[in-house]
């Protein structure tokens, strides 16, 4: 898995640089993983364990605000409502592809508003690694950072 993860760092990284146009199968990778970001936040959005981890693997690994969960650990919090999220909007995304299709990169930028584990909105950069799993696109990797504005002088 940290073989996987990090050619798809490498690999982003070189797509960021030469990007390149989807290709009809690409198109409908991403459709199908887009699908499955949408399922994956209305799970979170009623927290449904259940539903939530159908498309984010126990196995993965979550980056939430620079804090390292186990996919298992980071599923257990949604299900427990530690956190609590009121609204989730996907304000932009651009999907990478890797390794014959077999890995979709989802980078982009989301607004959040959260009620626990204390209330705050929030511009967010994410990265959402995912490939199949017993035929399943699910997710492998999350991370997610806040959108700072620079200090002014």
């Amino acid at each position: 898995m940290k073989k996987i993860l990090f050619l798809a760092c490498v690999l982003l990284y070189s797509t960021l640089i030469f990007s390149q146009e989807l290709t009809a199968e690409q198109k409908e990778i991403y459709k199908e993983v887009d699908v499955v970001l949408q399922q994956k936040m209305q799970a979170a959005l009623k927290n449904d364990l259940a539903a939530f981890k159908e498309v984010q693997h126990d196995e993965s690994v979550v980056f939430v605000f620079g804090t390292k969960f186990s996919g298992k650990d980071y599923n257990k919090m949604v299900g427990n409502k530690m956190v609590v999220w009121e609204s989730i909007k996907i304000d932009e995304q651009t999907p990478h592809f890797f390794n014959n299709n077999s890995i979709c990169i989802l980078t982009g930028k989301a607004s959040i508003k959260l009620s626990k584990p204390q209330p705050m909105d929030l511009k967010l950069n994410f990265t959402d690694v995912f490939t199949k799993k017993d035929g399943k696109w699910v997710s492998i990797y999350f991370h997610n950072e806040e959108i700072k504005p620079f200090p002014s002088k």
